[in-house]
């Protein structure tokens, strides 16, 4: 998945290719279609859908400082 595009690296390159597997991902896609996907992978890497009652909840947030 991510290293058809030379994007995997690290210990397990493909660690990541179930989340990703028949997400609609393209380089040449409309930015909706990749932001779609975006929120399924987050959705199946959680375990939550990422849907409107999501959306509208509050949530917790941490910042971080580098």
């Amino acid at each position: 998945m991510l290293s058809q595009w030379g994007w995997a690296e690290g210990s397990d390159p493909h660690a990541l290719d179930a989340y990703l597997d028949g997400a609609p991902f393209g380089i040449d896609e409309d930015t909706a279609v990749n932001i779609s996907s975006l929120l399924l992978v987050a959705g199946r890497m959680t375990g939550r859908e990422i849907d409107a009652e999501w959306l509208d909840g509050v949530h917790t947030c941490y910042r971080t400082v580098r």
